[in-house]
């Protein structure tokens, strides 16, 4: 899953990328509160903007993909959530340095008037470099 806004602009700068994986065609919003409530699920805040030169048309994806309302932080700002696959390439990340990250941060988030806590980290370098995602509705 991705909790991302597009008010600002059209390619999200960051995403927060929720690893979990969706097996049944149920409602989008009953999978999400379904993950959310296992919680404190933990969230990686990633780069996001950078796949729009590898795919071309990512404006026109992140438009088009199936999204969930909801209310994100301390000051509740709408966003949307929406469930996709992630490519991550992990090529380089035994030459890399890790660069250092803050405390994670709990952050309540709400969906259909249900509130979830969600554990926030910055993304050490551990997932890779985002390449691609893919719509998964």
């Amino acid at each position: 899953m991705i909790i991302y806004d597009t008010d600002s602009q059209p390619i999200p700068m960051y995403v927060v990328f929720i690893p979990c994986e969706r097996s049944d065609k149920q409602p989008l919003t009953d999978f999400v509160k379904k993950q959310l409530i296992k919680g404190p699920k933990t969230g990686y805040i990633v780069y996001f903007q950078a796949v729009r030169w590898i795919l071309t048309n990512t404006e026109e994806l992140v438009e088009n993909l199936e999204s969930v309302p909801l209310l994100y932080g301390i000051n509740r700002k709408p966003e949307k959530v929406s469930y996709v696959s992630m490519i991550f390439d992990r090529t380089h990340l035994a030459e890399q340095e890790k660069a250092p990250i803050a405390a994670p941060i709990i952050v309540d988030v709400i969906v259909d008037n249900a509130t979830f806590k969600l554990r926030i980290i910055d993304d050490d370098g551990d997932l890779g470099v985002l390449k691609a995602f893919e719509k998964n509705d």
